[in-house]
């Protein structure tokens, strides 16, 4: 029997979009595994994102043992492509009942940020908000200009 998470919906897209998921114990497991696994290039930032917060999980099928997850990365060549994917065949495989899977690269549609959750949206927000009042508490006088390169040392 195959199982699908279509995903993008609101706060929980999985929930959202499939109100039987808590039925099947197995997926449901797969999900939370992988809305657990957090960014790697948010954690060095210290912005607490997960993969799905970032909106680039975009489904996840489970057939039998099977499971074969749909990923758009947010930029064409991450540097932190292969820890990801390490990461969700940690999680995934470590799910009882779970046999084999693969992680299937979907760059279309692209990402963008509109495919964030609404909480990646709101940090991102405030975030924003927070180095937008600290430049303007930087003093003037303390902006030096910058170095004319043609000029040599």
């Amino acid at each position: 029997m195959l199982t699908c998470i279509d995903l993008h919906a609101d706060e929980d897209p999985a929930l959202a979009a499939n109100p039987g998921l808590a039925d099947d114990a197995v997926l449901l497991e797969v999900w939370r595994r992988i809305r657990a696994i957090e960014d790697p290039c948010h954690v060095l930032a210290d912005y607490p994102l997960t993969l799905v917060d970032l909106g680039v999980i975009n489904r996840i099928d489970l057939d039998q043992g099977y499971v074969e997850v749909g990923l758009t990365y947010t930029e064409i060549g991450c540097t932190f492509a292969p820890r990801i994917l390490q990461r969700l065949e940690e999680e995934v495989m470590a799910v009882p009942g779970i046999e084999s899977m693969d992680v299937v690269y979907e760059p279309f549609p692209p990402w963008s940020p509109d495919r964030m959750s609404p909480r990646a949206q709101r940090l991102y927000a405030q975030r924003s908000a927070q180095a937008k009042a600290a430049v303007t508490m930087i003093p003037l006088s303390a902006l030096k200009p910058r170095r004319d390169s043609s000029q040599s040392t």
